[in-house]
């Protein structure tokens, strides 16, 4: 996949993020809280009845809030207790985002340095994933056997938004885990950023130095200085006189 411009990775990580943690919020929070957003909706004669994940209601009144409750012989305490998942979710959603917030203040690849936390991020991200992942397959499964239930009474019960939108939460935040955290040796047109060690032993950081177009040196011509040496001579041979008084000595007889 071809990267992605340093603005624009970052925008896609928090519009992900967000729009993600939004849904699995509204979920967690839906009926008897927000009464339209619910998993099963079961029309029956007295009334409509509309089951979220700590709650039902129907036209005439609301449950209790609860974790784990129970609409027999429909609903049992397995299927609405696994919606626990979805706030632990949101919970992780919500600090991915955090994690991605700083992000937005920097306009450059070495600023991470300063605001980046990827341990933190790919922790909480990968978690959120899970979570919501498994989450939304509970209620796939569990809410259509549920609605198998009304079924053999009779009435047409139907999956509500909230499946739906939890299947969309997990789409988003897959890919947050997917896109990832922006590389840190990202390139601009004059900079290239490579990574150098601070004077603090095994502590790397990330430097920017400005590239430099090399010219080719002209070569090198190395000059030799020829030196006049006199040739051997045979043995016998006289030799040269190399100094004017020991010439004179030799060759004066008094």
């Amino acid at each position: 996949m071809a990267k992605l411009p340093w603005g624009v990775h970052v925008l896609a990580l928090f519009l992900f993020c967000f729009v993600g943690f939004v849904l699995s919020i509204l979920i967690t929070f839906s009926t008897p809280f927000i009464p339209p957003i619910a998993f099963l909706t079961a029309p029956t004669n007295e009334s409509n009845i509309s089951f979220g994940a700590f709650g039902w209601c129907s036209s005439v009144n609301c449950s209790n809030t609860q974790l784990a409750y129970e609409y027999s012989p429909y609903v049992n305490k397995s299927l609405t207790g696994a919606m626990f998942l979805w706030p632990i979710g949101s919970l992780l959603m919500l600090f991915t985002v955090l994690s991605i917030l700083p992000l937005l203040l920097v306009h450059e690849a070495p600023g991470l340095r300063f605001v980046g936390n990827k341990p933190f991020f790919l922790l909480s991200s990968i978690l959120a994933a899970a979570f919501v992942g498994i989450g939304w397959l509970f209620s796939l499964f569990g809410w259509n056997i549920a609605r198998r239930s009304y079924a053999q009474t009779g009435v047409n019960a139907q999956l509500g938004p909230a499946v739906w939108m939890g299947l969309v939460a997990a789409l988003f935040i897959i890919g947050v885990v997917a896109i990832g955290w922006p590389d840190v040796r990202y390139e601009r047109p004059d900079h290239a950023y490579e990574r150098a060690p601070t004077t603090n032993g095994n502590v790397v950081q990330t430097t920017t130095t400005r590239r430099v177009v090399q010219q080719p040196s002209p070569p090198i011509v190395e000059r030799v200085e020829q030196v006049e040496r006199p040739l051997p001579q045979p043995a016998g041979t006289p030799v040269p006189p190399g100094d004017g008084y020991y010439h004179y000595k030799r060759t004066t007889h008094i």
